[in-house]
C-alpha cells in the first residue's frame, strides 16, 4: 500500500525550502535541500513519460511539497549543469538530459529517452515568492 504523505511534514519542507531560498537566495541544488528536515527518503523524481530521474532519495512529502511550491508560483526549476553538482558533492551517474527537457517535460511534449537521464535542476525564487503567505 503506498504511504499517505504526512500534511504537517510537508507544510515543514515549504517553510524549510522558503526559508533557504530566503536565506541562500535562487539557484539551490537537491543536494541543499536534502539539508531540511523529512527531505530525504527512498522515492525518486522522475518522469516515465520521457525516462528522466531529477533526483533520487526524496520523501514523498518532498516531492509534494516541491510541487506545490511550484504550482502556486513560490519556486521555479532551471537546469543545472553537471559542475554544480559536483561543487556540491553529489551527483547522479547517469547519461545527462538535454536541457531542454525540462521545458518539454511542462509542455508535455517530449524527447523520449530509451535509457533512463539525469536533469540536474536548480529551485529559484517564482514569481510570488514575494507574495507568499507564511507558511
Amino acid at each position: 500500500m503506498p504511504k499517505i504523505p504526512d500534511q504537517k511534514v510537508i507544510e515543514q519542507i515549504e517553510a524549510g525550502i522558503v526559508a533557504m531560498l530566503e536565506e541562500k537566495g535562487s539557484g539551490l541544488s537537491f543536494v541543499n535541500l536534502e539539508e531540511i528536515p523529512g527531505f530525504s527518503g527512498n522515492e525518486a523524481m522522475f518522469s516515465e513519460k520521457v525516462n528522466v530521474l531529477l533526483w533520487q532519495g526524496v520523501s514523498i512529502e518532498a516531492i509534494d511539497a516541491i510541487f506545490s511550491l511550484e504550482d502556486v508560483g513560490i519556486i521555479e526549476f532551471d537546469s543545472a549543469s553537471l559542475l554544480r553538482y559536483r561543487t556540491d558533492g553529489k551527483f547522479l551517474r547517469l547519461p545527462l538530459a538535454d536541457l531542454l527537457t525540462l521545458s518539454s517535460i511542462k509542455k508535455n511534449f517530449h524527447k523520449v529517452y530509451s535509457s533512463p537521464h539525469w536533469l540536474p535542476m536548480l529551485f529559484l525564487k517564482g514569481e510570488n515568492f514575494q507574495k507568499q503567505v507564511v507558511l
